[in-house]
């Protein structure tokens, strides 16, 4: 997928990797957002539209309206004629200013300073990220991790007003979309939604976030120091992809086809050979630390599926649990750490 950026800032003299975008010595703040990139401090309106063409002129096409951009250049003056429709919308729709996005962001994390590592529009300025880093990094087994709040927001309903926790810095659609699958914790309001009576949750779900960063070294301590046997190993994989049994037909005896059965096994091929093989699991190949982390690189890069967006619906957003949080639950279990 191409990076879709249109404008972007960079801090700590960190350029992405796709070399676009503005990049600044020191860590940027807000005001550095908006004197760079001027699509984040450009205002949305929402506006009726009315058919032209293939219907009477000016009928208004009820249900239906254009987020319509209006920019602001580095000194903060409008730009005149320069209005771009960044979304199509139907029905009740929400509105979120970027400016609106900041002081969220400020609240939440208790922060009048914002330390912003990357912010950008993308696809156009239909969609725009903020990610902000935390003034706390952490170092799980010697390697150390940045970690950011992170705020997708979009003005063609392609994203919902979504926060997440994350040590991936993003820099572009496909950073974007990787980050939001890998994030422990999401939450998402809808643009049919009012934020003022979702601020509480926001809080509280980032909040047991924070609960999550600050045990996770403790528990891949816990994790690492588990042996893993080739006993303990096929007990962990008859746990986390169970085989269906086989069914002997009635007129060959022998094991019908099972295409389910095919696919389980197949997928514990690939996560055997992940531990086996990637470079970085070197030193916890035969633990439970590594076994979660070959687990990880499966449905992060190996997982086959029709699009990034739907990896992200599949894990980031969908209620039910995912293979890497059963694979945690029963790792845990086995380390003794439930």
């Amino acid at each position: 997928m191409p990076p879709n950026i249109e404008a972007a800032l960079y801090s700590r003299g960190v350029p992405a990797w796709h070399n676009l975008g503005v990049v600044i010595p020191d860590q940027a703040t807000v005001d550095d957002v908006f004197h760079y990139v001027p699509e984040l401090a450009a205002q949305v309106e929402q506006r009726p539209i009315f058919a032209q063409s293939g219907g009477p002129a000016g009928l208004r096409c009820d249900g239906w309206f254009a987020n319509v951009r209006t920019r602001f250049d580095r000194e903060g003056d409008r730009v005149l004629d320069d209005e771009a429709v960044v979304g199509i919308v139907k029905g009740r729709y929400t509105l979120y200013q970027t400016d609106e996005q900041f002081e969220l962001i400020r609240e939440l994390v208790d922060q009048h300073q914002l330390d912003i590592e990357s912010a950008g529009t993308l696809k156009g300025g239909a969609v725009t990220w903020l990610l902000v880093k935390l003034p706390e990094a952490l170092r799980i087994l010697g390697d150390h991790m940045e970690t950011y709040v992170l705020l997708v927001n979009s003005f063609d309903a392609s994203y919902s007003l979504t926060w997440a926790m994350t040590n991936i810095r993003v820099e572009c659609q496909n950073l974007l979309n990787l980050a939001l699958r890998r994030a422990r914790r999401v939450i998402r309001i809808r643009h049919t939604r009012s934020m003022e009576d979702r601020i509480a949750q926001v809080r509280e779900a980032l909040g047991l976030t924070f609960v999550y960063r600050d045990a996770v070294v403790p528990v891949a301590e816990g994790l690492a120091r588990t042996k893993l046997t080739a006993t303990s190993w096929e007990r962990f994989m008859n746990e986390l992809v169970p085989l269906p049994p086989l069914k002997v037909s009635a007129d060959t005896g022998f094991p019908e086809p099972s295409r389910a059965r095919d696919n389980a096994l197949e997928l514990r091929e690939h996560i055997l050979a992940i531990r086996q093989a990637a470079p970085d699991l070197a030193e916890h190949r035969d633990n439970a630390w590594g076994a979660l982390q070959a687990v990880s690189a499966y449905v992060s890069h190996a997982a086959p599926s029709k699009s990034a967006e739907a990896r992200f619906e599949r894990l980031a957003i969908s209620d039910s649990p995912t293979l890497v949080t059963r694979a945690q639950g029963i790792l845990s279990a086995m380390a003794g750490l439930n």
